[in-house]
């Protein structure tokens, strides 16, 4: 395999605010961070924007799988969502229209 750096498959998306659709929710596992082994998850969006092959761009966003008041999580559910459940069913979040 040859890589070259700076050389990508995927196209960025356009800089600026995206409507987006999330499609998915990930239990990635207990991931090394700079903050020590910290259970992970990954949300993954759909944009509106189309990449040149006419398909939609997806972007995603990894963080910390935890509830506590400071998580980027907590910070992520509350932006959707409106607030953060004490209990939290990730399938909620699934098909929910969002503006990145």
């Amino acid at each position: 395999m040859q890589l070259r750096k700076g050389e990508s498959k995927f196209e960025q998306p356009t800089a600026g605010k995206q409507a987006a659709v999330i499609s998915r929710f990930e239990d990635i596992g207990t991931q090394e961070t700079k903050f020590g082994d910290r259970a992970q998850c990954r949300i993954v969006y759909v944009l509106a924007e189309l990449d040149s092959n006419g398909r939609q761009k997806r972007i995603s966003q990894t963080l910390t799988a935890s509830l506590h008041e400071k998580s980027k999580l907590t910070a992520v559910l509350t932006q959707i969502l409106g607030n953060v459940p004490d209990e939290f069913d990730s399938d909620a979040l699934i098909g929910k229209q969002v503006l990145l």
